[in-house]
């Protein structure tokens, strides 16, 4: 007897209906959106609590979107540069060449979210919780991770120049393929990361550790 073997699903892949409701309005009305595509328009922040399965493509936010919940998206070269989007929790979402620079991102909640190649230089990503998150050929320069929990996070070939992870455990992080100049960690909470050898090096003297040939 040959039984049938249904496919997993990718975690990471949003649940999008092929065919979605083009968004016509002048501006943001309505408390959630559902199952709407929003392309070269300019969103401005209001009363908006949730996006679920929707599409944004070269899409621009505007203003102060706190406590937003995104379910089930996916972004194409959206600009969320300076908006704050703090408290706001993203689920199954992800980010294609996005820029983000000087975001608000400040006691977030991120499950399953892809970022590939997206510039969040400066962001303010404090007290954030990220679990099963992916960074692809991202920035993340002078940004703060400051007291972050991060869990099953992947940062492959990622900036990391001047980035502030102070008070955030980097255990079973692997930052062997990203840039680290200048990242600010705390000590304490090294156990467990991984670099390569040159990292290694310039982490020792970050530390304070002298070194006699």
């Amino acid at each position: 007897m040959v039984r049938n073997k249904m496919k997993k699903r990718n975690p990471y892949e949003p649940i999008i209906q092929a065919d979605l409701d083009v968004y016509k309005a002048p501006s943001l009305d309505d408390y959630k959106y559902l199952e709407i595509r929003f392309e070269d328009c300019t969103l401005k922040a209001t009363d908006v609590h949730e996006f679920n399965t929707c599409v944004f493509k070269r899409v621009t936010f505007v203003g102060d979107f706190s406590k937003v919940s995104m379910i089930d998206c996916n972004f194409d070269h959206c600009d969320f540069s300076n908006t704050t989007m703090n408290e706001s929790r993203f689920h199954r979402v992800i980010f294609n060449a996005c820029k983000s620079i000087g975001i608000s991102l400040d006691r977030c909640v991120w499950t399953y979210v892809t970022l590939n190649q997206c510039n969040l230089s400066y962001a303010s990503i404090s007290d954030s919780k990220w679990t099963d998150v992916r960074f692809n050929e991202c920035s993340l320069a002078h940004s703060s991770l400051f007291a972050a929990l991060l869990l099953h996070v992947n940062f492959q070939t990622v900036n990391l120049t001047h980035t502030d992870f102070s008070d955030t455990s980097l255990k079973d992080i692997d930052l062997s393929s990203c840039t680290i100049d200048g990242i600010r960690l705390s000590p304490h909470l090294l156990r467990g990361l991984i670099v390569n050898e040159h990292q290694a090096v310039a982490l020792v003297s970050l530390l304070g550790i002298e070194v006699k040939e």
